[in-house]
């Protein structure tokens, strides 16, 4: 990195000069001191409500929200900074973007199938499966609600191709008036990094509908929506180091007249009677009540924090320390890696040990003040594809090292020694 990392790891209070080594960024990663104050900063100077009042604090507020907006634009290469609709998470943000074309679709009296994959978090297949099962209570909605559910096979190593996406959408069309294609760009549980741009290209030539779940890519490498060409994109700020309870997706300028909000409310109606409301334009339309602006203002530091530490820089390291992290687990004749391709990963690797059960193994991990996950990390169709019903995951931030990696050998062979039973 562009940085020295004693440099970087200072910026982290929660992490800096203490003993522990904290392998979960893919669940949260940690808080740098300079979006910490910022928030701090702007509740100090004094709250006011965005796009409401014409007081100062308002005013302030109103400008910060669309500052931290047009940040945002920048960051992932969006035309437009209207495209950028915020929320308070991914997963809200695949919620609205599954409800809300749904809903399209009930207004152009079409259906369709879902397409996902193997490699989904459950906030990307649950909201689908929602829609989905309520053609077996409402006869009505049989006619616009997705119609079916279709899986996209994941390869050996957990990677998405060209071919596998092809082959769904071949498949028997049953009332396949739109496909809606919902993938992962990166798994949470792998770590493998699928190549999006063309996935999408092949998707939309079948005249499908793309979202893009960009949750666990968008701290470990450049996102360009505009090189990638989804539809729609989400991914949540708590994982690219800034605060939890805000999150955003990106909508292309053409997709917008696809789209409808599945809620209303207090700002986002530009008139309203009795009888009737007017909706507001997109990105307000679909930001109803008073938005995260605290969050709003950590995220757009945040962004600063990893434009200053450049996205190829953090590529390259997170890239080489997956290398020796991967290689450092394999080492260990009694760990079993999920997936192959360690080149594709980027900042993540789950695994099991033979042997000992997954919860004593982070169990005895935390004694050693190492902390993983343990579980099935919200991704149970991937871990019943490589016949386990969870894993130990470790994964990397930029704040990480070989000292770290290194300090999680040490304890698993401390642990397989043990045979999971901790002094």
């Amino acid at each position: 990195m562009s940085v020295g990392i004693e440099q970087v790891k200072s910026e982290f209070p929660a992490i800096y000069g203490r003993d522990n080594v904290y392998l979960d960024s893919a669940a949260t990663t940690q808080t740098p001191r300079s979006v910490l104050q910022s928030m701090y900063h702007f509740a100090e100077l004094g709250i006011g409500n965005v796009h409401r009042s014409g007081h100062a604090w308002a005013r302030n507020a109103s400008r910060w929200y669309e500052d931290a907006r047009e940040k945002v634009r920048e960051f992932i290469n969006a035309e437009h900074a209207e495209e950028v609709i915020f929320t308070p998470g991914a997963t809200a943000g695949i919620n609205m973007m599954a409800h809300s074309w749904c809903r399209r679709l009930e207004c152009n009296g079409v259906g369709g199938a879902v397409l996902v994959s193997d490699a989904e978090h459950h906030s990307n297949l649950a909201p689908w499966h929602t829609l989905v099962s309520r053609l077996s209570d409402d006869e009505d909605a049989r006619s616009y609600l997705p119609s079916e559910m279709r899986r996209v096979h994941i390869q050996r190593d957990g990677s998405l191709t060209r071919s596998a996406i092809n082959a769904s959408l071949q498949l028997p069309r049953l009332r396949y008036h739109r496909p809606i294609l919902a993938i992962t760009a990166m798994s949470n549980v792998t770590g493998i990094v699928n190549p999006i741009a063309e996935l999408v290209d092949v998707a939309q030539e079948a005249g499908a509908w793309t979202l893009v779940d960009a949750a666990q890519v968008v701290s470990r490498q450049k996102i360009d929506v505009r090189s990638w060409g989804a539809d729609a994109i989400v991914f949540s700020g708590h994982k690219m180091y800034g605060p939890t309870g805000i999150g955003v997706v990106y909508v292309r300028t053409e997709m917008m007249d696809e789209i409808a909000a599945p809620f209303v409310g207090g700002g986002a109606i530009e008139e309203c009677s009795v009888g009737y409301h007017i909706r507001s334009d997109v990105p307000m339309e679909f930001e109803p009540g008073t938005p995260p602006i605290v969050q709003a203002v950590g995220l757009s530091v945040a962004i600063d924090f990893l434009n200053e530490l450049g996205m190829d820089s953090v590529e390259q390291h997170t890239r080489e320390l997956s290398m020796y992290l991967y290689e450092s687990l394999a080492s260990l004749p009694a760990v079993k890696i999920l997936g192959e391709a360690p080149e594709l990963r980027l900042g993540i690797v789950s695994f099991t040990v033979d042997g000992i059960d997954n919860v004593d193994v982070g169990d005895f991990l935390d004694k050693e003040f190492v902390a993983v996950r343990v579980g099935h990390h919200c991704a149970q169709p991937i871990h019943r594809f490589f016949g386990v019903d969870g894993s130990v995951r470790a994964s990397l931030g930029v704040y990480n090292t070989k000292y770290d990696v290194n300090a999680l050998i040490m304890a698993l062979k401390k642990c397989i020694a043990r045979g999971g039973v901790h002094e």
